[in-house]
């Protein structure tokens, strides 16, 4: 018996110590409380070695969304400009649900967050806040009644609600621990009486559509995504402001304060004087509200239909995981031909996946010219070339790349980059970084007039942005097809709980 005491004595003291070698802390940002590991900090210039910037954010109308596979958005814009700033790759995540924006942030999973947040006084105790991007309002959001076009202004005015003070007693549905949940306990205090606020897992967006189909009531909304959104609701209204106006930002931990100053310094460059840069990109998402309710009503609009391309179907059926998966393809294809089938190069590269004639006869397809048959030629080209030239390799990611890189270069000159990579101390079995590099030196005679290579000149940018473009876009497809089954299951989940009696 004492030897089992002891035993689990020196377990529990190992265990403690254990526990606090992990630092776990406590963090709440003004909304939620977090667990978050300690680890070292993540400043600008890790960021700038690591050549990469992971932003965090969601998936809407303002800051990223999949329309027609290209990966677009407001603050998606404004992201992608920075990292080119400072000169670093951008990565996107987008978190399961809004709440896990601040844990990914404090867990260092991110480097900055953009998602339309609003600045407060609450989260400015432990995050940082950049200098305002843009500036916006909650609003009210509410079902115009069935025969509104019919009505005088008075008759309208007496069927909404034209002021705050007539929610007293009524139910707004929000999502729960939001800004906008926190602004509705204000105004029910400021207001002097009580609004039955409904907290929900839906987003703001979900729960602007269901006003629109009379499944709850109002809601409350940020007023440039209510806005984006009367586009493709004709029946709702925002016009009745709840709060005043906030400033929009991005958020940092509050060890990043390089990063912070580096994002502040170019948000004051990029929109000093009315920029035209900056005004072309605000018009585009928030100017133009019918390009919104397009690509709100295209099939193609990955929130709501969950498609990619109108080939989601035959590259599913041809896809050959993990090798080729099929949103692999559908990067492809992006890239090649903007999922366009008719499209022909002038090297006369033909069909969504830019098949060329010799290569369909190489790989024994024919009628390339039928988009089933230019997606399997291309597939099986792939293929072939993981055959013959890198199935030894044996990390599939990197084996991937290499594979897209001889689908656009050829795997000729991809191994003659091997080689130059090799002579110049890089490792010959990675591409990012060493392969990667070495291609391009392959537009340069001091490099392709090397003995070691085979093949001559190629186009070396080419292939590096290729692989490089592809690879992100088939991560940003995954990410928001994951996160849109997850918000669909969510909802589901939502729905059920309230249909149980």
């Amino acid at each position: 018996m004492r030897n089992v005491f002891w035993l689990i004595f020196a377990f529990a003291a190992w265990l403690y110590f254990w526990l606090e070698k992990q630092e776990v802390s406590r963090i709440d940002d003004g909304e939620h409380e977090i667990y978050a590991q300690n680890r070292d900090a993540i400043d600008l210039d890790s960021i700038q070695n690591r050549k990469k910037l992971v932003a965090l954010t969601r998936y809407n109308a303002n800051s990223f969304f999949i329309y027609r596979g290209q990966p677009m958005g407001y603050e998606y814009e404004l992201l992608q400009l920075f990292a080119k700033e400072i000169n670093v790759d951008l990565e996107i995540k987008i978190p399961s649900t809004h709440d896990s924006l601040f844990i990914m942030l404090k867990n260092g999973q991110g480097d900055l967050i953009a998602a339309n947040l609003p600045i407060t006084k609450e989260k400015n105790e432990h995050i940082l806040f950049s200098k305002h991007h843009n500036t916006t309002r909650q609003v009210l959001v509410q079902r115009l009644p069935e025969n509104h076009r019919f009505m005088t202004q008075k008759q309208l005015k007496d069927a909404l609600i034209s002021d705050p003070i007539d929610l007293i007693g009524k139910t707004v549905t929000v999502h729960e621990n939001s800004a906008v949940h926190k602004r509705l306990e204000n105004l029910s205090n400021e207001i002097g009486g009580d609004i039955i606020i409904n907290p929900s897992v839906y987003e703001q967006e979900d729960l602007i559509g269901m006003v629109s189909k009379g499944e709850i009531e109002y809601t409350v909304a940020d007023e440039n995504l209510a806005e984006l959104n009367m586009a493709y609701y004709k029946n709702i209204d925002v016009s009745v402001a709840v709060s005043f106006s906030q400033r929009l930002a991005w958020a940092f931990r509050d060890d990043s304060p390089q990063l912070k100053a580096a994002v502040d310094e170019w948000l004051t460059k990029f929109r000093r004087g009315g920029s035209f840069h900056y005004n072309l990109i605000y018009n585009k998402y928030y100017g133009n509200s019918s390009q919104y309710d397009v690509r709100r009503s295209s099939d193609y609009f990955v929130l709501e239909t969950g498609a990619i391309s109108p080939y989601d179907s035959l590259f599913k059926k041809y896809e050959k995981p993990p090798l080729i998966p099929w949103t692999l393809l559908a990067s492809m294809a992006y890239q090649e031909s903007r999922f366009d089938n008719s499209a022909e190069s002038w090297m006369g590269a033909k069909g969504v996946m830019q098949i060329m004639p010799r290569t369909a006869e190489y790989v024994k397809v024919r009628d390339i010219h039928l988009p089933e048959n230019n997606i399997r030629a291309g597939v099986k080209y792939l293929q072939d070339v993981h055959k013959n030239y890198w199935k030894n390799m044996k990390d599939t990611s990197e084996m991937i790349k290499f594979m897209l890189g001889s689908y656009n270069a050829g795997p000729g000159h991809v191994e003659d980059a091997q080689r130059i990579a090799e002579s110049l101390g890089l490792d010959p079995l990675k591409w990012d970084g060493n392969v990667a590099v070495a291609i391009r030196k392959l537009s340069n005679p001091e490099y392709y007039y090397r003995s070691e290579v085979k093949h001559g000149y190629c186009r070396g940018e080419e292939p590096f942005l290729y692989v490089k473009e592809i690879i992100e876009r088939k991560r940003m497809y995954d990410g928001i097809l994951e996160a849109t089954a997850a918000r669909k299951a969510a909802t589901e989940a939502a729905t059920d709980a309230t249909s149980e009696p």
